[in-house]
């Protein structure tokens, strides 16, 4: 009996169906496994409310100041949609190259100011890379000053808004 019905579903032998298994070569669809959650449950509670202009960006570049006597702010390329860099300066101690990162894009508006392109040190910034205490969060194990740094899982969401990837 127990062949008729596989054979009438479609289920294949597979390698380990001698172990009771017999899941990985069916023809009948499986459930999809769970994506991990990008932000922690408490984090998701006040991301979902944070400002649409804040994105996944990623750090391309990091260069020095051109004023020597600028030591405490770098200026980043950062990607903060598909082809879409744009030079941003950053105080954070923390910031690495090729890491993905919250940015606060232009209109962004925060309790007490709005993100607008600004020079910094004659420098023009055109947003800012954020950490999780200027997002509202805890801080986490990121140093003083220091950036909230994304892990690769977020390497299929550049550009995307961090108040709708809080919502899945």
């Amino acid at each position: 009996m127990w062949k008729f019905l596989k054979k009438l579903l479609g289920i294949k032998e597979c390698c380990c169906s001698a172990n009771g298994c017999g899941a990985e070569n069916t023809a009948a669809p499986r459930k999809a496994v769970a994506k991990k959650s990008l932000f922690s449950d408490s984090d998701k509670e006040i991301l979902k409310n944070a400002d649409e202009h804040i994105v996944i960006g990623k750090i391309l570049e990091i260069t020095n100041h051109p004023d020597p006597k600028v030591t405490k702010v770098r200026i980043t390329q950062t990607e903060i949609a598909p082809g879409v860099v744009k030079q941003i300066l950053c105080g954070g101690v923390n910031i690495e190259e090729g890491r993905f990162v919250p940015v606060a894009t232009i209109g962004t508006k925060f309790a007490d100011f709005e993100i607008g392109e600004r020079k910094i040190r004659g420098e023009l910034s055109s947003g800012m890379i954020c950490s999780r205490t200027e997002l509202g969060l805890p801080s986490g194990d990121e140093p003083d000053h220091g950036i909230w740094l994304l892990d690769d899982n977020f390497a299929g969401f550049l550009g995307k808004k961090v108040c709708d990837l809080a919502k899945k």
